[in-house]
């Protein structure tokens, strides 16, 4: 390894006076690169600072708006589940004669778990913007906007809360309903096609007893006053059910009948159920107008016409504010760099 004195580096300048000049030439770029560079900086971070009051102002705006729209698309999404779920209980319900009422059933309790867990990410959606616009700072130029925005979250979360409640409602009593009675039909016509008088009594001993437990699960229910015109519809077919049970079965075992009058024993024990079917149809039609009222997209545009109204008008205050705003230097940036300044702000 060698080592060079000071003096041999003297001697080297002199004997190498262009590589001298280009060094010089290099320590003078480069200073005048960070005289550029930081004299821009400061220019631009004074304009910046300059243009803070409006940064604030346009950051409060996305903040604030940016929740406001994430609630508002909640409830456009709640109600297209509405109306999925609202198209299966239609089909369900006038084609309940051809289906099977345990396949409505359960597609019914799936499609209000699903409701009731959407219902729930908007009310906890609610919580958060609210909890998130109070934590925001308030600038006293956008009080009235704060207040708009505040009360339109209030309203939401009450409608968000009747809902739950309605559809919590509506999952108990179709669970107490089960699988047999989801659908108001009074018989399996495949049974009276087999004309088993053994099978049709077996038949409707069991269905009086699931139809009399039912209605004894429905009784311990605490009914809202929106379902109670549903909840005793549901009621009187159960009764029907159970009516028309002892009636089939006290026919059917009749021993005062004569052996050669036994078809006309269930002749007259069918007549009972055709009677009974015309009365069914009247309870089954109310039942489906009481459950397609939760799912009608005309019923629920009007339920949610009042929060729509605000929703219109904090939308159109906030246009008008972002339009007021003024361009600043920091809309040219790219999003990183911006997210970053403003950080620091």
């Amino acid at each position: 390894m060698f080592i060079h004195s000071y003096k041999y580096y003297l001697l080297s300048l002199k004997k190498n006076p262009e590589l001298s000049l280009i060094y010089k030439i290099i320590i003078i770029l480069f200073g005048l690169i960070f005289i550029i560079i930081g004299s821009s900086s400061a220019y631009f971070y004074y304009s910046i600072k300059k243009e803070e009051p409006v940064i604030k102002q346009r950051q409060y705006l996305e903040i604030t708006s940016g929740g406001f729209y994430s609630v508002t698309q909640s409830f456009d999404e709640i109600l297209n589940v509405f109306k999925i779920a609202g198209a299966k209980t239609y089909f369900l319900d006038t084609h309940k004669e051809s289906s099977q009422s345990a396949l409505g059933f359960f597609v019914s309790v799936d499609d209000i778990t699903k409701t009731l867990s959407k219902i729930e990410l908007i009310k906890n959606n609610i919580d958060y913007q609210k909890s998130l616009l109070n934590d925001n700072q308030n600038l006293e130029k956008y009080i009235s906007l704060n207040a708009e925005i505040s009360d339109y979250y209030n309203s939401a979360q009450n409608l968000s809360d009747r809902l739950h409640n309605d559809y919590l409602f509506l999952k108990t009593i179709t669970i107490a309903l089960g699988p047999e009675f989801y659908l108001p039909k009074l018989t399996n016509d495949a049974l009276w096609e087999t004309q088993d008088e053994k099978k049709i009594i077996e038949y409707y001993l069991r269905v009086k007893t699931e139809a009399n437990t039912t209605l004894s699960s429905l009784s311990k229910l605490n009914v809202p006053l929106n379902f109670e015109n549903y909840y005793q519809s549901q009621l009187q077919y159960l009764e029907l059910m159970v009516n028309v049970s002892n009636n089939i079965i006290h026919t059917l075992e009749n021993q005062e009948v004569k052996e050669e009058d036994y078809a006309s024993k269930l002749e007259q024990a069918y007549q009972i159920l055709i009677g009974a079917k015309r009365e069914n149809e009247v309870l089954s039609q109310k039942l489906f107008n009481e459950r397609n009222n939760l799912y009608d997209i005309k019923e629920n545009l009007n339920r949610f016409a009042p929060i729509k109204l605000k929703q219109d008008a904090v939308q159109a205050n906030i246009y008008e504010f972002r339009q007021a705003l003024p361009q600043t230097k920091l809309d040219n940036l790219p999003a990183f760099f911006k997210k970053l300044i403003l950080k620091y702000l």
